[in-house]
């Protein structure tokens, strides 16, 4: 992966349909850090998020495609940069 930003995570994806418009709830609460963190039970999301069908669509678009990857990569690199390192590594 390249240590350069890329333009967009997500790929340029957009969504198909209004079902797919996922619209993310502000910061989690304990509650939903502690099911996160165990694993996501898709039954158990909560109501006020598109059907689990719809949001489980959208993590595996997102898993498939890197995404998740991305993310990480940008966070480390920004961490990596606050703390004074270079944000890419040179090669041993």
């Amino acid at each position: 992966m390249s240590c350069r930003p890329s333009a967009t995570l997500f790929g340029g994806s957009e969504p198909t349909s209004a079902r797919d418009k996922v619209r993310l709830p502000g910061r989690p609460t304990g509650d939903e850090w502690a099911q996160t963190r165990g694993g996501v039970a898709w039954r158990l999301l909560p109501t006020d998020l598109p059907p689990r069908t719809t949001v489980y669509r959208w993590f595996a678009r997102w898993r498939d495609t890197g995404v998740f990857e991305r993310i990480n990569h940008l966070l480390v690199m920004a961490d990596r940069e606050r703390v004074g390192r270079e944000a890419c590594p040179a090669p041993p």
